[in-house]
C-alpha cells in the first residue's frame, strides 16, 4: 500500500511535466515507466487470459494497457489533465476489443453500405451502365469498413497499414466514379478507362510511398482530403446544374456536404467519455446514414435513366 501511496503522491510532480510535452507522450512518463518495468518483470505469456490472447494481446502489450489505466486513475484522483499513451486516448477494452466503440460504429457502417448495395442490387438491373462500377465502389467500401473494424480491434502496425491503404482505395475510388459517371453519359469508354488507369496509377504511388519510402501521417491526410473535397466539390457543381431536372440529386448534394462537415468531429479531440467514446469514434457514427444515402442516391438516379429519361442526360 505504501508503495502506491507514493506513486500517488508522484502524480502531483508530472503534472508539469505534461503540460510541458506533447498530449501523445504520456508513455514517456517515468511512472508509466516504472509501472510497465514492474508488470513486464513479473508477467508470463501462459498468464495471458484466452479473450486476449486470441486478439494478439501478449505481455508487453498487456501490461502497458495496465499500466496506462493505473497512471490514468492517479491523475484523476489528484484531478490533473490526462495524456494521450502512444498517439492514443486510453479506452477501456472489451474483452480483447481495443477500442469498441469504434470497432461498433464501423460494423455500423459496413451493414449500411451492404443494405444500401442490396437495395440497389434488387432494384436496378446488371446490364445498366453504372451497375459494374456502384458494384466494384460496395465491395471496396465494405473492405475499407472491414479494416477499420480490425484495426480498432487491435492498434498493430499492420492493421494500421491496411485501414489506411483501403480507406485511401475508397477515396479514390470514389473520386473515379464521379468521373466515370460523366464520361459514360455520352459513351466517353475510352476516356473513362483511360482516366481510371491514372487514378489506380496515382494510387498505386501513393501506397507505394507509404509503404516504402515513408509512412506519412501528414501526407497521407493531405492526399486524401485533397482528393476528397475535389470530388465534393464536383458532385455539389453537378448537382446544382442538374437539380431541376433531378430533383433526386438533393441526397447527392446532402451526402457531398454532410460526410466531409461531419470530419469536423476529427478536430475537436477529447479524452474518451466513459473511456470508451472520443471523436473518433463518434465520426464513425456520424458517418453511417451517409453511407446508406449514396446507395440511395444511385439507385434513385439509376431509375430515373431506365425509366425514359434519356434525353435528360447531362
Amino acid at each position: 500500500m505504501a508503495q502506491w501511496q507514493s506513486l500517488g503522491y508522484s502524480a502531483l510532480l508530472i503534472v508539469t511535466a505534461i503540460q510541458a510535452v506533447s498530449a501523445s507522450l504520456g508513455d514517456r512518463l517515468e511512472i508509466y515507466q516504472s509501472l510497465l518495468r514492474q508488470c513486464t518483470s513479473n508477467c508470463h505469456e501462459t498468464t495471458i487470459p484466452w479473450r486476449l490472447y486470441v486478439f494478439g494481446w501478449n505481455c508487453l502489450h498487456d501490461c502497458k494497457y495496465q499500466s496506462m489505466h493505473r497512471v490514468v486513475d492517479m491523475l484523476i484522483e489528484n484531478n490533473q489533465p490526462i495524456p494521450q499513451w502512444h498517439g492514443k486516448w486510453p479506452f477501456v477494452r472489451l474483452l480483447g476489443i481495443q477500442e469498441p466503440a469504434s470497432v461498433a460504429f464501423s460494423i455500423g457502417n459496413a451493414l449500411a453500405n451492404y443494405y444500401g448495395w442490396k437495395a440497389y442490387r434488387n432494384s436496378i438491373d446488371s446490364s445498366y451502365r453504372m451497375y459494374p462500377m456502384v458494384r466494384t465502389y460496395f465491395i471496396v467500401s465494405v473492405n475499407a469498413w472491414f479494416w477499420s473494424i480490425i484495426f480498432h480491434t487491435r492498434d498493430l502496425v499492420w492493421t494500421e497499414r491496411m485501414d489506411y491503404f483501403s480507406a485511401g482505395a475508397v477515396i479514390g475510388l470514389g473520386h473515379y466514379l464521379f468521373v466515370f459517371y460523366l464520361l459514360s453519359i455520352h459513351s466517353y469508354n475510352f476516356l473513362a478507362r483511360l482516366y481510371g488507369v491514372f487514378v489506380f496509377l496515382l494510387y498505386s504511388y501513393h501506397i507505394y510511398y507509404l509503404a516504402f519510402i515513408e509512412f506519412s501521417y501528414s501526407y497521407n491526410m493531405q492526399f486524401n482530403i485533397a482528393i476528397g473535397i475535389l470530388t465534393a466539390i464536383c458532385w455539389c457543381v453537378w448537382c446544382i446544374k442538374v437539380l431541376k431536372v433531378r430533383p433526386h440529386v438533393w441526397i447527392c448534394l446532402l451526402c457531398a456536404i454532410g460526410t466531409p462537415a461531419v470530419a469536423v468531429l476529427e478536430v475537436f479531440d477529447f479524452p474518451p467519455i466513459w473511456w470508451t467514446f472520443d471523436a473518433h469514434s463518434l465520426w464513425h457514427a456520424a458517418t453511417i446514414p451517409f453511407a446508406y444515402l449514396w446507395f440511395l442516391f444511385l439507385r434513385n438516379d439509376a431509375e430515373f435513366e431506365i425509366n425514359g429519361n434519356q434525353e435528360k442526360f447531362d
